[in-house]
């Protein structure tokens, strides 16, 4: 089979979307199918290449950002790794909030829109692909599969689909409304046109049979993938507690924060409030925090005086870095997305550490509550009641240095690794 992928993202971008694509592009390769990713331009690869097996098109830019961040020695960008222990994107983010975002459109991947267009008419003409998948959010991704799809009907595409467009009333993805009912519009018509809508979980496709109800039979949930799916959940590297750390409870948080989706506040006002309760926790907890931390959180980080030096950014890392520090931490933080359509990528991560999980829900019909239904080490803190400062003590006190069970979480992992992935997409 021959494919065709519309990915923004791709290695050596550390996203989820780039993880997954990755992993399944050349999970495809290894299977004896050809796999053609047009994505975009970054400074560890050079215009056009193959890398382990993948035909890669470099095209263009995925942002405005990132065309500034290509032409600078910056190696803070956003989705790299090397980002250490300070906030990041300030001045361009609040370029961009303040003036970019209210204009742009559909997305701030609009530039990319007419390269990666004219990079995969060209490649349709070069061969004859049996599948397109785009990769969305960037929405523009899928503009570019409606217009390949309008040039070539007969092709079977997949509008694959992290995040809606059009209904993200919360973090709307451009300016609704100058753009609401374009918005609205354009998602309808990638769903008229796609042979399948891809999506992450089921609140999603929920909001999408609302929606839509009429192409109810396109909308396919595909879950989140496990980072490099070959590799046994559980793993056998604990850091054991040594003796200097035993009096330390380390706490790690993976991820990015977004505003009104899932913000830094809940979690840390939820610790400082804590150590009021409870100061015998006030030498021995540890926040760790492993991720993209943009600019417009700083000041939630500083409003917590109390947890000044508990707090520790250690910025991007990559998926080797990440299962090592999953298992060095004590306790997985989580918190909530304030949606019900939203599910956080990492959740399979969190499920192969096997590690005890605290989780903050923004909301009652919180996913990844409900992703880990039958998880035996997890502990979920609602807003309301003072219970929940108990509930987490006596969980910390009795969890740390608990595991799930291995047959448990083997079992589970299974719906997640690349091969299981990599086949649903196919089976369509």
């Amino acid at each position: 089979m021959k494919i065709l992928l519309l990915s923004p993202y791709y290695y050596p971008n550390l996203s989820p979307r780039a993880h997954r694509w990755t992993a399944l592009a050349e999970h495809w390769i290894r299977q004896g199918h050809e796999v053609h990713v047009i994505t975009a331009k970054n400074r560890s690869r050079i215009s056009e290449s193959e890398l382990n097996g993948v035909h890669l098109h470099v095209i263009g830019f995925n942002s405005l950002k990132n065309v500034l961040d290509f032409y600078t020695n910056d190696n803070k960008k956003r989705g790299e790794a090397a980002q250490k222990t300070r906030m990041s994107g300030g001045v361009l983010q609040k370029i961009n909030d303040a003036v970019f975002k209210k204009i742009y459109f559909p997305d701030d991947a609009f530039m990319w829109y007419l390269p990666a267009k004219k990079a995969a008419l060209r490649l349709c003409k070069e061969h004859d692909f049996d599948l397109l998948i785009s990769s969305a959010l960037p929405f523009t991704a899928h503009l570019v599969g409606l217009a390949i799809k309008n040039e070539y009907p007969n092709l079977k595409w997949i509008a694959d689909t992290g995040d809606p467009f059009a209904y993200q009333p919360l973090h709307p993805i451009n300016n609704y409304a100058l753009y609401g009912k374009i918005n609205d519009r354009l998602e309808k018509t990638v769903v008229q046109k796609a042979d399948f809508v891809t999506l992450t979980n089921a609140g999603a496709q929920n909001l999408y049979f609302d929606k839509m109800p009429a192409q109810a039979a396109k909308f396919k949930v595909i879950p989140p993938l496990l980072r490099n799916g070959k590799d046994k959940g559980n793993a056998d590297f604990s850091a054991p507690i040594t003796p200097d750390r035993a009096h330390k409870i380390s706490l790690a948080y993976f991820g990015s924060f977004f505003k009104r989706i899932r913000e830094p506040r809940l979690l840390l006002a939820f610790f400082a409030e804590f150590l009021q309760h409870y100061p015998a926790f006030s030498d021995q907890i540890e926040l760790h925090f492993f991720g993209n931390i943009f600019e417009n959180f700083l000041a939630d980080f500083r409003a917590f005086p109390r947890l000044k030096n508990k707090i520790f950014l250690h910025g991007m890392i990559d998926s080797t870095r990440v299962k090592s520090e999953m298992q060095n931490a004590d306790f997985l933080l989580n918190v909530g997305n304030a949606t019900d359509f939203q599910l956080p990528s990492k959740s399979v991560d969190y499920l192969a550490s096997g590690k005890p999980i605290i989780n903050f829900c923004s909301i009652k019909n919180d996913t990844f509550a409900d992703f880990f239904t039958d998880y035996p080490l997890i502990v979920n803190v609602l807003q309301e009641g003072e219970e929940k400062f108990e509930k987490v003590r006596m969980f910390m006190e009795k969890r740390r240095g608990e595991k799930a069970e291995r047959k448990f979480i083997e079992k589970k992992l299974s719906l997640y690794r690349a091969d299981a992935i990599a086949e649903r997409y196919l089976e369509l």
